[in-house]
C-alpha cells in the first residue's frame, strides 16, 4: 500500500483536531498548510502545479477565515469545531475537483477517475516539494548550529 500524500496527511490531522476541540491547533495547522503551499507556489512559473497549491492555500484560507470569525463572533470551540468540519464535508463533497488541475476539456462531464488519478500525482509532486523543502531547512538549521558566528 503506497503511502499518503502530505496534504492528505495534514487534511487527516486537521480533521482529528477539529474532531477533538482543538481549535488552536486545527487553526495554526491550517495557518502552515496556505504557508507551504504558497511559498512553493511563488518559486514555480505559471503553469499546473503551480496552480494547485495557489488552490490549496486558497482552500485551506478559507477555512482558516471561518475559524477567526466564528472565534470573533465568541463561538465555542466545539460550535467552531462542528462549524468548520461541516464547511469541509460540503467542500469535499461537492466539488473534489474545484482546485485541481485544469482537465483540459470543453466537456461538462468530468471523469471522476481520471480527476483522481490526477490529484493523486499532483499531491505525490506536492509530498516531494514538501520533503525537499524540509530537507533544505533542515540543511540550513545543522548548519548555523555549527557555527556560532552565524547565531549572532
Amino acid at each position: 500500500m503506497e503511502g499518503k500524500n502530505r496534504f492528505v496527511q495534514d487534511t487527516e490531522v486537521l480533521i482529528y483536531r477539529l474532531n477533538h476541540g482543538n481549535v488552536d491547533e486545527a487553526k495554526r495547522l491550517v495557518e502552515q498548510i496556505c504557508l507551504v503551499a504558497e511559498s512553493l507556489a511563488q518559486d514555480l512559473e505559471d503553469g499546473e502545479h503551480k496552480q494547485f497549491l495557489r488552490g490549496t492555500s486558497e482552500l485551506m484560507a478559507r477555512f482558516r477565515k471561518q475559524i477567526i470569525d466564528l472565534e470573533d463572533e465568541g463561538a465555542s470551540d466545539a460550535e467552531i469545531a462542528e462549524t468548520v468540519l461541516e464547511a469541509m464535508d460540503e467542500h469535499f463533497s461537492r466539488d473534489v475537483t474545484e482546485f485541481s488541475l485544469e482537465l483540459g476539456t470543453d466537456d461538462d462531464a468530468v471523469d471522476a477517475e481520471s480527476t483522481i488519478d490526477r490529484l493523486v500525482e499532483e499531491n505525490e509532486w506536492l509530498r516531494e516539494e514538501l520533503e525537499r523543502a524540509e530537507a533544505d531547512y533542515m540543511e540550513l538549521y545543522d548548519q548555523i548550529a555549527a557555527d556560532p558566528e552565524r547565531q549572532r
